[in-house]
Parts: C-alpha cells; structure tokens; sequence
C-alpha cells in the first residue's frame, strides 16, 4: 500500500486522538482515484467504480474486528 503526506483532516485527526485518548479506537482510510479536478472545484468528479473498492476494504475490516 503506498502511503502519502496529504496535510489534509486535521479536524478528523483531532476527533479520532479524542476517541484515542478516551480508550477507543480509531482509524482515517482514504481509497485513492482518478479526479477530473481538485477538491473543492466545480469540475470535480471521481470514477464511482471506486466506492466498490471502498466498501469492500471497509467490509472486510468489520469482518475481521467482529471476528476476535
């Protein structure tokens, strides 16, 4: 899995720490794809093939935590 520097969801990061620091758990996942445009652009559009991707990486992670 390559793994980039986005300086992006700082406010995610500091809710997930909070979850952390209280003894939950937490993760941030993102599921790359081709973009027309950047975020934040009214060109923006993704390839929707990819939320399959997405939900199976989210489906076998439940899968596996409900498995311990």
């Amino acid at each position: 899995i390559e793994r980039k520097s986005f300086g992006a969801s700082e406010d995610y990061s500091h809710f997930m720490s909070t979850v952390q620091a209280a003894g939950g758990k937490g993760t941030y996942v993102q599921v790359g794809t081709n973009r027309k445009a950047g975020h934040h652009n009214n060109h923006f559009d993704f390839d929707e093939k990819t939320l399959g991707n997405a939900l199976e990486l989210m489906s076998r992670c439940v899968w596996r935590t409900l498995a311990k």
